[in-house]
């Protein structure tokens, strides 16, 4: 079966609400996706450090605790399913060679630093600083490709896609993709508040409705969806990851609270390193009416 991993696939679990967010919009210098989603990261950063040192705990079971294998776990970051056509492969990045997420915002994609040298989390305020201006750059970047939308399609037609976007955009198109597929995690920020109603939680995070489908990345197994009043959700892929993985790090980042971070670091004016994903091949893309009529014919079916 060659269908969309999306709906069939993938996942989500809303997570819980972070009382402790500021709640006075006039006092704000970042969004709340920007202040929730910099606790996410710190979150995931620390699961990393221990996942990929080898300190995370055992996982055991029943009242013998039988542990539990742990193999999963090297799936989880880094990582990401690849299209081919008739079947899909899966492909591991080393952790010590890439600090970097993936930052989505109105379709738009950018890598960004969110661990230090010794794969500590970098300070809640370079994390705000640096999801606030991914915000602010997507903004002005709205009539650029949307290419998370070709992730919707069924994998064999996503294969080709992306076949044609390696023959189209070239190299820097090639370094785009390793860029995304090496990330530790996906963070999508989206501006609109997502709903209290349990029916609104799947267009909210399961497959983003119609105005944020564009902005995900659905091979990735880690998206960490951030709405516009600060909830948010976890949403996977499947093919390699389940169960306990899953839940550990959703445990960890219920557990980081905003007023906890806040109040045990400084405030900073840095940001950390931050590039746009498809910049460099984003004109090549452009030019192909091939790569634009496949596009423009995902939006319309969306709409």
């Amino acid at each position: 079966m060659r269908d969309p991993t999306v709906i069939n696939v993938s996942y989500f679990f809303p997570l819980k609400d972070d009382e402790t967010l500021p709640s006075s919009k006039d006092s704000l210098n970042s969004s709340l996706p920007a202040m929730r989603g910099a606790c996410a990261l710190t979150a995931i950063a620390e699961y990393r450090k221990d996942v990929c040192s080898g300190q995370f705990p055992i996982e055991r079971f029943g009242s013998k605790k039988i542990p539990l294998c742990s193999a999963q776990y090297k799936y989880h970051l880094h990582s990401c399913r690849i299209p081919d056509v008739g079947t899909d492969r899966y492909e591991l990045h080393d952790p010590s060679l890439h600090k970097h997420c993936i930052v989505a915002c109105e379709g738009q994609f950018f890598a960004m630093d969110f661990v230090d040298d010794c794969d500590n989390p970098l300070p809640l305020s370079q994390l705000e600083n640096g999801l606030q201006l991914c915000i602010d750059l997507a903004k002005g970047n709205q009539n650029e490709p949307q290419l998370g939308f070709f992730t919707t399609s069924n994998r064999d037609e996503w294969a080709k896609n992306r076949k044609l976007l390696l023959s189209e955009g070239g190299e820097a198109m090639n370094d785009a993709l390793e860029t995304i597929q090496s990330a530790a995690a996906v963070i999508c920020l989206n501006e609109e508040a997502s709903s209290s109603a349990l029916d609104d939680f799947g267009p909210d995070y399961w497959h983003g409705g119609k105005t944020s489908t564009m902005n995900r990345w659905f091979d990735k197994p880690i998206q960490i969806v951030c709405q516009g009043n600060g909830r948010l959700a976890y949403m996977g892929e499947h093919s390699m990851v389940d169960g306990m993985p899953t839940m550990r790090v959703c445990d960890r980042i219920d557990e980081v609270k905003y007023s906890m971070l806040s109040s045990q670091s400084e405030k900073s004016e840095d940001f950390p390193f931050i590039t746009a994903v498809f910049d460099e091949s984003t004109n090549l893309v452009k030019t192909s009416h091939t790569i634009q009529d496949t596009l423009e014919k995902g939006e319309k079916q969306i709409d």
